[in-house]
Protein backbone atom coordinates (compact mmCIF):
# COMPACT_ATOMS: atom_id res chain seq x y z
CA UNK A 1 0.00 0.00 0.00
CA UNK A 2 2.71 2.52 0.67
CA UNK A 3 4.98 1.43 -2.35
CA UNK A 4 1.88 2.20 -4.35
CA UNK A 5 1.03 5.59 -2.67
CA UNK A 6 4.68 6.63 -2.90
CA UNK A 7 4.66 5.42 -6.59
CA UNK A 8 1.60 7.74 -7.49
CA UNK A 9 2.89 10.69 -5.44
CA UNK A 10 6.28 10.67 -7.52
CA UNK A 11 4.63 10.06 -10.52
CA UNK A 12 2.24 13.26 -9.58
CA UNK A 13 5.19 15.21 -8.72
CA UNK A 14 7.95 14.35 -11.62
CA UNK A 15 4.04 15.28 -13.91
CA UNK A 16 3.52 18.68 -12.63
CA UNK A 17 6.99 19.82 -12.90
CA UNK A 18 6.92 18.45 -16.87
CA UNK A 19 9.02 15.15 -16.72
CA UNK A 20 8.69 12.01 -17.72
CA UNK A 21 10.15 9.04 -17.06
CA UNK A 22 9.93 6.96 -20.59
CA UNK A 23 11.91 3.87 -21.98
CA UNK A 24 14.19 4.81 -24.61
CA UNK A 25 11.75 5.71 -28.00
CA UNK A 26 14.69 3.93 -30.90
CA UNK A 27 16.07 0.68 -29.96
CA UNK A 28 17.28 -2.48 -31.71
CA UNK A 29 15.40 -5.30 -30.81
CA UNK A 30 17.80 -9.03 -31.12
CA UNK A 31 19.29 -10.76 -32.49
CA UNK A 32 22.94 -10.01 -32.11
CA UNK A 33 24.55 -12.50 -33.75
CA UNK A 34 24.22 -13.30 -37.68
CA UNK A 35 24.65 -15.45 -40.38
CA UNK A 36 27.28 -14.84 -42.39
CA UNK A 37 25.23 -13.59 -45.85
CA UNK A 38 24.90 -10.94 -48.28
CA UNK A 39 21.55 -9.72 -46.76
CA UNK A 40 21.39 -9.06 -43.38
CA UNK A 41 18.58 -9.95 -40.76
CA UNK A 42 18.39 -7.53 -38.50
CA UNK A 43 15.65 -7.89 -36.41
CA UNK A 44 12.87 -5.44 -35.19
CA UNK A 45 14.38 -2.03 -34.88
CA UNK A 46 11.94 0.88 -33.55
CA UNK A 47 12.01 4.39 -34.40
CA UNK A 48 10.89 7.38 -33.15
CA UNK A 49 10.40 8.84 -36.54
CA UNK A 50 10.90 8.20 -39.89
CA UNK A 51 14.61 7.41 -40.45
CA UNK A 52 17.67 5.07 -42.03
CA UNK A 53 19.37 2.44 -40.60
CA UNK A 54 23.28 2.43 -42.06
CA UNK A 55 25.09 -0.76 -41.53
CA UNK A 56 29.12 -0.46 -41.65
CA UNK A 57 32.15 -2.41 -40.81
CA UNK A 58 33.53 -2.94 -37.25
CA UNK A 59 36.67 -1.09 -37.42
CA UNK A 60 37.80 -1.69 -33.84
CA UNK A 61 34.23 -0.77 -31.85
CA UNK A 62 33.80 2.32 -33.85
CA UNK A 63 31.56 2.57 -37.53
CA UNK A 64 34.62 1.34 -40.76
CA UNK A 65 33.27 1.20 -43.92
CA UNK A 66 29.66 2.04 -45.15
CA UNK A 67 28.21 -1.98 -46.57
CA UNK A 68 24.83 -0.68 -46.50
CA UNK A 69 21.62 1.15 -45.72
CA UNK A 70 17.50 0.98 -45.73
CA UNK A 71 15.03 2.99 -44.68
CA UNK A 72 12.58 2.59 -41.89
CA UNK A 73 9.34 4.12 -40.92
CA UNK A 74 8.16 5.77 -37.47
CA UNK A 75 7.17 2.48 -35.01
CA UNK A 76 8.25 -0.69 -35.04
CA UNK A 77 10.05 -2.12 -38.02
CA UNK A 78 9.87 -5.84 -38.08
CA UNK A 79 12.63 -8.41 -40.01
CA UNK A 80 14.44 -5.08 -40.89
CA UNK A 81 16.88 -6.46 -43.94
CA UNK A 82 19.95 -4.88 -45.35
CA UNK A 83 21.79 -5.59 -48.23
CA UNK A 84 25.28 -5.49 -47.94
CA UNK A 85 26.52 -6.87 -51.38
CA UNK A 86 28.44 -9.27 -50.05
CA UNK A 87 28.81 -11.04 -47.01
CA UNK A 88 31.13 -8.99 -44.50
CA UNK A 89 34.48 -9.89 -43.29
CA UNK A 90 33.85 -8.70 -40.10
CA UNK A 91 31.59 -7.84 -37.10
CA UNK A 92 29.23 -5.00 -38.13
CA UNK A 93 28.05 -1.93 -36.57
CA UNK A 94 24.39 -0.91 -37.60
CA UNK A 95 23.51 2.77 -36.66
CA UNK A 96 20.05 4.41 -36.78
CA UNK A 97 20.05 7.91 -37.94
CA UNK A 98 16.65 9.97 -37.67
CA UNK A 99 17.03 13.67 -38.73
CA UNK A 100 20.22 13.78 -39.53
CA UNK A 101 21.05 12.36 -35.72
CA UNK A 102 22.35 8.92 -34.23
CA UNK A 103 19.48 7.87 -32.48
CA UNK A 104 20.11 4.35 -31.60
CA UNK A 105 23.75 2.25 -32.33
CA UNK A 106 24.09 -1.54 -32.58
CA UNK A 107 26.92 -3.80 -32.75
CA UNK A 108 26.03 -7.44 -34.24
CA UNK A 109 28.17 -10.28 -34.27
CA UNK A 110 28.77 -12.13 -37.86
CA UNK A 111 29.51 -15.48 -38.16
CA UNK A 112 32.16 -16.96 -40.99
CA UNK A 113 31.25 -19.05 -43.22
CA UNK A 114 33.10 -22.50 -41.66
CA UNK A 115 35.74 -20.70 -38.97
CA UNK A 116 32.80 -19.85 -36.54
CA UNK A 117 32.08 -16.72 -34.65
CA UNK A 118 33.94 -13.67 -35.60
CA UNK A 119 35.91 -11.35 -32.93
CA UNK A 120 33.32 -8.87 -30.80
CA UNK A 121 33.68 -5.73 -30.05
CA UNK A 122 31.26 -4.03 -27.63
CA UNK A 123 29.73 -0.75 -28.47
CA UNK A 124 27.96 0.41 -25.54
Amino acid sequence: MKVTTLAVALATTLGSAGMTLAAPSSYFTLPHTLPYKDVLNLGTITAANDGVVKVFANDGGKPGALLGMVDVHQGANTDVKVNVGTAPATDIIAVLTINGRDAAMQDYNVMAPSHGMMSHNSMM
